[in-house]
């Protein structure tokens, strides 16, 4: 488990997982729960553990892809844009 999220049900609260890798023999997988809306991948961070997880998964160093990361994302004075 790399995140949890805090869920109520009734009075209990739970850490339930929403970003996880899993690793057996020479298969990797990094899976997630979050990416619903389309903007979602217009935010830096969520883009740059999706990114890592990728190159993890595939073998290649953590930072491989951070070139991607701000790729595309409108930005107003070096901060991601709101609308």
């Amino acid at each position: 488990m790399l995140a949890t999220s805090d869920e109520s049900v009734g009075d209990s609260v739970s850490a339930e997982p929403v970003i996880w890798a899993y690793e057996r023999g020479k298969g990797r997988v990094v899976a997630s729960t979050l990416g619903h809306f389309d903007w979602t991948f217009d935010d830096p961070f969520f883009r740059t553990i999706m990114l890592r997880g990728m190159a993890w998964a595939v073998g290649e160093p953590p930072c491989r892809f951070d070139q991607l990361v701000l790729r595309g994302i409108p930005l107003t004075q070096g901060v991601p844009r709101t609308t």
